[in-house]
């Protein structure tokens, strides 16, 4: 990750469990909904309660900080992307990666003719499509 720039403390992470708690088997859920909700508000949603970083995580050193306070994003001319990793108490390790969806004229400028195939056994069943 690192050998792409040298650029430090530019990616916030964060927990929802300092919110909400461990919701057991909903865990993942809700940091979903916190990705979500953050790409739709376009802001990094604070953790609560946060003090200061573990010093032998060095992350003054990483691409890493911890989002203590709310923070608003900036387009620059690109999708946010955000991650979710959730690690649930019965053993289900999920790991997922969002992407802000387009601007409607964006997507507008790229609409255009579309191959859709369809295939089916049987002429008949073809027109039904």
């Amino acid at each position: 990750y690192g050998r792409y720039t040298d650029k430090k403390q530019y990616c916030g992470i964060g927990s929802v469990k300092t919110n909400l708690g461990h919701l057991d088997t909903a865990a993942g859920m809700a940091g979903c909904i916190k990705v979500v909700m953050s790409l739709y508000h376009q802001e990094i949603a604070p953790s609560i309660n946060y003090k200061e970083p573990n010093p032998n995580l060095h992350l003054e050193d990483s691409p890493f900080y911890v989002a203590g306070e709310k923070k608003e994003l900036t387009r620059e001319n690109r999708a946010h992307r955000m991650a979710l990793s959730s690690f649930g108490l019965g053993g289900t390790n999920t790991h997922a990666i969002f992407e802000q969806y387009p601007d409607a004229s964006e997507a507008a400028d790229a609409a255009g003719p579309f191959i859709i195939p369809l295939s089916a056994r049987k002429k008949d069943r073809l027109k039904e499509y």
